[in-house]
């Protein structure tokens, strides 16, 4: 539970900067400009418009790729290259709760941090 809690904040951290610094800078600046031609389409917004989306959506594929370690060898190449990028959660039993759970804490603490550094910022 203390590993899911601390991805979630990595992931809030990571989704807050992705959006809102990253995405006014020159180096990725081109990233998003390129998501603006698809800014009226169903992924925009989980890809370049929403920190919290984006979150959303990390959080949702590493619980996906922990669920989907159990069932496979993960001494195999591909695994070993997924673990390198992504925490193993080492649960018993992966839940539908654990899953909405990571999801809604990820979701949540973007959003505390984006409030946060807004007051910080226009204070």
């Amino acid at each position: 539970m203390l590993l899911i809690t601390v991805t979630a904040l990595i992931i809030a951290v990571i989704a807050y900067t992705y959006k809102e610094i990253i995405g006014r800078e020159d180096i990725l600046n081109w990233w998003f400009k390129f998501g603006l031609r698809f800014e009226n389409r169903f992924f925009y917004r989980p890809i370049w418009g929403c920190e919290k989306c984006f979150a959303g959506q990390v959080a949702f594929w590493i619980y996906i790729f922990n669920w989907l370690s159990t069932n496979f060898d993960t001494k195999a190449p591909f695994w070993r290259f997924v673990f390198f990028l992504i925490p193993k959660y080492n649960i018993e039993t992966y839940s539908v709760f654990f899953g909405v759970f990571s999801v809604s804490l990820s979701v949540l603490l973007t959003f505390l941090l984006s409030k946060t550094i807004k007051k910080l910022n226009y204070e």
